[in-house]
């Protein structure tokens, strides 16, 4: 059975991190934009669990409304093993400016100057 949990809250007795311990393969990224438009839509902005269900004993963060709604109707569409999409092995993650000075230790390429606006320009 799928159940939703929209009370907006974290209750019937789920804590924050009973939902993290038990979130299903997707993690925080919404299986339905995965599979219907083949986005990762990252859903761990969202604090609550309004925009979640729990389906065999997982929890899946799904974008809004109208995903939830399609994952409630038919949610082994969603997951694996009948799932269309997986997630890639290599996700997408948020870096802090230190991160990124540190990966690129010298001045970017052109000296700050745009290099697009070069090559379109004629490369002056």
């Amino acid at each position: 059975a799928v159940v939703s949990t929209q009370s907006g809250h974290y209750g019937r007795g789920v804590s924050p991190d009973e939902c993290k311990n038990r979130l299903g393969e997707f993690s925080h990224y919404c299986p339905v934009s995965l599979a219907t438009k083949h986005e990762l839509v990252d859903c761990s902005y969202e604090t609550t669990m309004k925009y979640t269900a729990e389906y065999r004993a997982r929890y899946y963060k799904l974008t809004g409304q109208k995903e939830l709604n399609m994952f409630l109707a038919e949610a082994h569409n969603y997951v694996s093993p009948t799932a269309p999409h997986m997630l890639p092995d290599s996700l997408p993650r948020y870096v802090t400016k230190a991160e990124v000075k540190q990966m690129f230790p010298k001045e970017l390429a052109f000296r700050g100057y745009c290099p697009v606006t070069y090559v379109l320009g004629n490369k002056r």
